[in-house]
């Protein structure tokens, strides 16, 4: 990852584009509270009491949000030109620990499809696939985990530029992983999203039903189209060194697509 931006010409002025990322996500992130303090409250008796994992799901994504929000003051959604080295640290270190958190979120969101799927179709070879795009879905978290733990030797070296003995792999490997890792997340979301339509209308279920299934499974195609979209953000990504001004798409789409998981896992197991 290159260093931050040394005195040169500007890339521009001094403004911010943390609007283009809060506008979607603001009331994208409302709706979700919401959503999950009426589940919480319909399901607050003992004998209907809602499992700490989905309000731990909840969290995780709230966390990655209260994160994006907590660095703005540091510049995020600026030039790296109009900003300190001192001050470029902090938000580095927080949005690749956002990087980490929105993986999971994203992966138990599909894991909680896979588990709504599971009880729409019975037969051993179903389930023998459902429970495979599970242990993918694990296998691809703990992959891109370590591939982002690993990356700089020591870690810390990933956000902080002062770090003077260094080992990172060059910028055309994270690309490739990116690449890779992309192509895994676009195949099992749609291939979740497309082939339960090959027997929803037969299944026996009340229109109403037939509907949410229909649309929680349709935000299986707008996060794969999540991941195109940041394949485009991740190709300039860390490329000039204008991180906190490049990342906002990238962030944005990864915040997106983590938020469509919470409808997921909200409706798709109770």
């Amino acid at each position: 990852m290159p260093p931050p931006l040394t005195p040169g010409a500007a890339p521009g002025p001094d403004e911010s584009i943390i609007g283009s990322m809060l506008g979607p996500l603001i009331p994208i992130h409302i709706l979700s509270t919401f959503l999950v303090g009426m589940r919480l409250y319909t399901r607050a008796r003992p004998v209907n009491a809602t499992p700490m994992g989905r309000r731990g799901y909840y969290v995780a994504t709230s966390l990655q949000f209260g994160i994006l929000l907590y660095v703005i003051p540091y510049g995020l959604g600026r030039h790296n030109f109009y900003i300190s080295a001192q001050d470029q640290f902090q938000p580095s270190k927080l949005l690749f620990i956002s990087q980490i958190l929105s993986c999971w979120a994203i992966v138990l969101g599909k894991i909680a499809i896979a588990l709504l799927l599971l009880r729409l179709k019975t037969g051993t070879r179903w389930h023998i696939f459902l429970y495979a795009m599970c242990a993918v879905q694990v296998c691809y978290a703990i992959v891109a985990t370590v591939v982002s733990l690993a990356r700089c030797k020591p870690i810390s070296a990933a956000w902080d530029y002062k770090t003077e003995i260094r080992d990172c792999w060059p910028a055309h490997v994270v690309t490739l992983a990116i690449c890779i890792n992309g192509s895994i997340a676009i195949t099992s979301d749609v291939v979740l999203a497309l082939i339960p339509f090959t027997f929803l209308g037969s299944i026996r279920r009340s229109l109403r039903e037939r509907l949410v299934i229909a649309f929680l499974l349709g935000l299986g195609l707008f996060t794969a189209g999540a991941v195109g979209v940041k394949f485009v953000f991740a190709r300039k990504y860390g490329q000039t060194g204008n991180l906190l001004w490049h990342c906002i798409g990238l962030v944005t789409w990864s915040a997106l697509e983590a938020e469509m998981g919470v409808y997921c896992r909200l409706y798709a197991v109770s």
